[in-house]
């Protein structure tokens, strides 16, 4: 079953790249490839992705304590806007948070928080996102949180995709949650 999964998964993936549902782009080729972690490549992939920027790169993540791609995204914005937002619970509870290292190295970060619950039963929800939009172009997003387990232990997903029309409307969704996000 365990090997089943893969194969259904990349399956489901090429299908999606040449019917190419409302989301996607009609005018271009749509290309996507999937990355697994632990040890898969994704956090070199991101990378890799990261440092092909031109003129932007949009980041929404729950956990972001990975010190290579901090270094990645400080000197990416040497050359380019870089914004990125984090779960505000997460980031001060998290003992290696990228959050000040990003903020001194001139990287717009925000930080997201849920309006309290009516409900005292209620659990306060995470923003669980992990997306990077690049150049409203590339589209990266899966469960990959932006962490040293996230390569090393974890297992984990994730896809770059190259998509015009779908980068737009994850750069939409971005734009929304930056403006709903504080310093």
């Amino acid at each position: 079953m365990r090997k089943i999964l893969p194969s259904m998964f990349i399956l489901a993936l090429c299908v999606l790249a040449l019917f190419k549902p409302p989301c996607f782009s009609k005018d271009e080729p749509t290309t996507i490839t999937p990355y697994f972690s632990p040890k898969g490549g994704a956090e070199k992939a991101l990378i890799a992705e990261l440092k092909k920027a031109k003129k932007s790169v949009k980041v929404c993540i729950y956990l972001f304590t990975s010190k290579r791609i901090a270094e990645c995204l400080a000197e990416t914005a040497k050359t380019c806007k870089v914004t990125v937002i984090m779960d505000k619970r997460m980031t001060e509870s998290a003992e290696n948070s990228q959050y000040k290292f990003l903020a001194e190295n001139g990287i717009d970060v925000k930080l997201f928080k849920f309006p309290k619950s009516s409900s005292p039963d209620q659990p306060e929800p995470s923003f669980h996102h992990k997306f990077a939009v690049i150049d409203d172009s590339t589209v990266i997003t899966g469960s990959f949180n932006w962490s040293v387990y996230a390569e090393t232990s974890n297992y984990e997903d994730m896809l770059i995709i190259k998509d015009n029309a779908l980068a737009l409307q994850y750069a939409r969704r971005f734009d929304e949650i930056f403006k709903e996000s504080e310093k």
